[in-house]
């Protein structure tokens, strides 16, 4: 550093209680009015730069040369608002010491203000990325689960009882099909359809599998044959949590004689035993 350079230290520029001693000139109560809604409309419509405006306003206010605020760190609770001339011929008085007094109550307010919206900002960020990142992982599985529903070699749908009026035989909707679950070719969706609207001659004793593993909430494994659909059926039956629901509903149909003749052959076995 050179040896000539001037020197020196803050309280060298500070003349905050000499400006007491000094000739003070009329207030613009005017002026200060208009900065002071300049400011509020800032900081209602653009608060991240009310502090920006407020140096602004303190230097036009003054007169003065350049402006700013200084805030202590890390807590930032205390701060400055200092405005400064930057020749011999201004002069500052008590009216800016009034001045300054004034819109350094409007900073504080401010700088708080701020602070709060932009940790509310940053909060507000901070939760879209989690759902934006939980949306995506979420859609990923989703992929994944319809993938696998509607290439498994298995057929596969999750059925609900419905009410039915008194005398009248059970039914139950499907709530989801994979392809190979529906046997009904001419449905293009049995979803939303019962099975005794795509299939009114439905086995009375696959129904009433159905009703039991709704009612006792215990699987069922069976093997029968669907008149209506000259269709044979091998199927696993589970009951959901939610009640009248069975949520997983596996099965493997088989039309022709290899299931055909492993069920009569079980038949037959039963009757001579």
């Amino acid at each position: 550093m050179k040896s000539n350079q001037l020197h020196g230290s803050l309280d060298d520029v500070l003349i905050t209680a000499e400006l007491a001693r000094r000739p003070q000139r009329e207030p613009d109560y005017k002026a200060e009015s208009r900065a002071l809604t300049a400011l509020a409309q800032a900081l209602a419509s653009r608060p991240e730069q009310v502090l920006q405006k407020l140096a602004e306003l303190a230097m036009e206010l003054c007169r003065a040369d350049s402006a700013g605020i200084s805030v202590l760190e890390p807590d930032g609770e205390d701060g400055t608002l200092w405005v400064i001339h930057h020749d011999r011929e201004g002069h500052f008085d008590a009216e800016d010491a009034r001045l300054l007094a004034s819109l350094s109550r409007f900073a504080s307010a401010a700088y708080q203000m701020v602070s709060a919206f932009q940790l509310a900002k940053a909060g507000h960020q901070q939760l879209e990325r989690k759902v934006e990142e939980r949306t995506h992982a979420l859609r990923d599985s989703e992929q994944r689960y319809r993938t696998l529903f509607t290439r498994m070699d298995q057929g596969f749908c999750i059925i609900e009882k419905i009410q039915t009026a008194d005398g009248e035989p059970s039914d139950f909707r499907y709530l989801a099909v994979n392809p190979l679950s529906s046997g009904t070719p001419d449905c293009a969706t049995p979803v939303g359809k019962t099975i005794r609207q795509l299939v009114p001659d439905a086995e009375p004793s696959i129904m009433e599998r159905y009703d039991r593993v709704v009612q006792s909430g215990e699987p069922e494994r069976f093997e029968d044959y669907v008149t209506a659909l000259d269709l044979w059926m091998e199927a696993e039956v589970f009951s959901a949590e939610t009640p009248g629901q069975m949520l997983s509903c596996s099965a493997t149909s088989q039309s022709g004689s290899a299931l055909k003749s492993r069920y009569v052959k079980t038949r037959s076995a039963r009757a001579s035993s």
